[in-house]
Formats: C-alpha cells, sequence, structure tokens
C-alpha cells in the first residue's frame, strides 16, 4: 500500500518549486494508527526525484528540536522511494516532522532548496498503557488491571499504576492489607490472611506445612491465616485491658493512702509480671486482690497471644480438653 502512495503521489502530486528532488507531499505518518509510549512504531514518508540525475541524501526525522534519527535514500530519476526510522516515543505531546538534506549537489538550471524542505507536522500525544490492555491510561479506569479502579485506589492509598503497591506477590485487590508487605508463607499462599513479620509466627507456619500434605497446604494456610487475624486482634486489646488495669492499681493505691499523684511504680510499669511481684513484695497484693487477680489472668492470655507457639499449644490443649469433655459426656 506504501508503494501504491508512493507512486500515486509521484503522479499526480509533482514538485512545484524548481528544485529536482523532495517530498511528494507533505504528509508523513506511522507505521500503525494506535501505540501506545514504549511501543516501538516506524515513521515514514516519500521522497522523490523528477531531474534527470539520481538522486542521494537524508531524511531526518524530528520531534520538535530532537532528532529521531536519519534514514538515507537514494531515488532514480522519475522514481519515488519511502523513508523510514524505527521510534520508541515516551509519554507526552510530541511534534513529528521530516526535513531532507541533499548529499550531492543535482545537475539542474533552476535553484535548489533542498535544506528547509519538510514535512507537515503532527502532533502526537503519546498515552501510558500501563496493563497493556489496548485502551490508554487516560482512558482506562483501571490502569494497572488488578480489579480496583484507579479512584479507590487513590482513595486507599495504593499505587494505580502497580498491581502489587507493597510487592508482596499478593494482587492488591486480595491484599487485605496492601500497604504492608507480607513476610509469611501465609500472605503469600492466599493473601487472605495477614500475619505480623515477628519471628515466632513467621516460623509456626513452614513447621506446619513441613508436616502435611502439599494438598493440604491451602487449608492450612487459611486457617492459620485466621487465626493469626484472631490472635493479634486478642493481643491489641490484650495489652489495652493489662495497660488500663495498671493504671486503675495505680489510683486505687494513691486513693488508699490520700495522694495527689498515682502510685509511679504501678502506672509508668507495662509489665503485668512485674507488678505482679512487686505487689507480692510490698504487701500491696493484699490491697486490692480482685483486682491483681484480674491482672493475673489478663496477663497470662497477654502471654499466650504474644506468641504463635504458645497461643497454638494453648489452642490445641483447650481443644483436646474439650474433646475429652464431650466424649466423656456421650459415653455415659
Amino acid at each position: 500500500m506504501k508503494w501504491i502512495f508512493a507512486v500515486a503521489c509521484f503522479v499526480v502530486c509533482p514538485l512545484v518549486s524548481s528544485a529536482y528532488a523532495g517530498f511528494s507531499t507533505d504528509r508523513i505518518w506511522f507505521s500503525r494508527e494506535l501505540f501506545f509510549a514504549d511501543d516501538k512504531v516506524a515513521i515514514s514518508t516519500v521522497v522523490i526525484d523528477n531531474g534527470e540525475n539520481e538522486f542521494t541524501g537524508d531524511v531526518a526525522f524530528m520531534d520538535g528540536a530532537f532528532g529521531l534519527g536519519t534514514a538515507t535514500i537514494q531515488v532514480l530519476p522519475g522514481d519515488a522511494r519511502i523513508a523510514s526510522v524505527d521510534w520508541v516515543p515516551k509519554e507526552g505531546s510530541h511534534l513529528i516532522y521530516a526535513v531532507l538534506y541533499p548529499r550531492q549537489d543535482a545537475k539542474a538550471t533552476g535553484t535548489l532548496a533542498f535544506k528547509g524542505a519538510k514535512t507537515e507536522t503532527l502532533v502526537r500525544n503519546v498515552d501510558l498503557d500501563t496493563d497493556h490492555d489496548g485502551i490508554g491510561n487516560k482512558e482506562d479506569l483501571d490502569d494497572d488491571n488488578d480489579g480496583v479502579t484507579d479512584l479507590a485506589e487513590l482513595a486507599r492509598g495504593t499505587d494505580p499504576l502497580n498491581p502489587d503497591t507493597d510487592g508482596d506477590g499478593i494482587n492488591d485487590k486480595d491484599d487485605p492489607h496492601p500497604l504492608e508487605k507480607a513476610t509469611t508463607t501465609t500472605e503469600i499462599l492466599l493473601g487472605s490472611a495477614v500475619l505480623a513479620s515477628t519471628t515466632a509466627h513467621t516460623s509456626v507456619l513452614p513447621a506446619l506445612l513441613d508436616m502435611t500434605p502439599n494438598f493440604l497446604h491451602p487449608v492450612l494456610a487459611s486457617t492459620v491465616g485466621n487465626s493469626e487475624d484472631l490472635r493479634l486482634e486478642q493481643a491489641d486489646k490484650t495489652d489495652e485491658y493489662v495497660l488500663d488495669t495498671l493504671r486503675r492499681l495505680a489510683y486505687e493505691q494513691q486513693k488508699r493512702v490520700g495522694s495527689t499523684t498515682p502510685n509511679l511504680l504501678i502506672s509508668t510499669n507495662n509489665s503485668g509480671w512485674k507488678e505482679l511481684y512487686r505487689s507480692v513484695d510490698s504487701g500491696d497484693l493484699l490491697n486490692s486482690p480482685l483486682t491483681y487477680l484480674s491482672l493475673f489472668f489478663l496477663t497470662l492470655y497477654q502471654w499466650i497471644t504474644a506468641s504463635a507457639w504458645s497461643f497454638y499449644i494453648a489452642a490445641f490443649l483447650l481443644l483436646g480438653w474439650i474433646i475429652r469433655l464431650v466424649s466423656s459426656l456421650i459415653h455415659r
């Protein structure tokens, strides 16, 4: 088709000037109409020679003031040739045109005006296509094709151009914590239950996976992951309960001794075990036995939920006790 166009231009659109060679028309075109940033595309134009001598010259393809490449072209008298260069555009607006420069003087009676002979200027706005779906980012409602619209990603703080914002291998749509990188096997397997990145429970799931067949891994990962969500939630709540109990003990002692400030030994002590030990040593345990009893059970529960190993051991022991209880009731 391009050669047909070149011949047609040669026949129908001869040069008006006295130069013996030049662009057949001002037209310049791309090898495909639809392309995006970083796509490889060819830029082409037609040069004709309507003189008596062979013409040799260079076609410089330009983007504004920046050169994109040069095509050397030889055109026989009365012939036309297509000149092309490859171009890998970047995102943004581009001003594309070509300029013809001769490499030799033509034998002619007319005045030659090769330098400055140029094509039309095409204004081309090149868009990105991040997910390579054939729809530019400016028109695409989901640029990274992760199943979350760009507006929703901007609202939640994730990257609309990256399907896995935190780089943990879990698609943003499936990642319950898309801004926190997954660090455990469970997170990477399913992305349905996020585990905290502590050494204790990071080692729990791999150990369990090593002891079970492969076909059970997804179910086990999901179960452990959901259990971890529960454990971490309970651990956070228990930490708050322990601190509230310590503060209550400090103010109870403040009232008891008639002080204007709470007992700093208690109110600044973030450890339930340390406070229990101090209360036994100081005798304060006898002054508030019920509160200290509550502190003991809360601190014990805090210790269980703080470690994945202790949490699962306690859970298995509790489950075993329940099974034995149910079994004994059935067999009565």
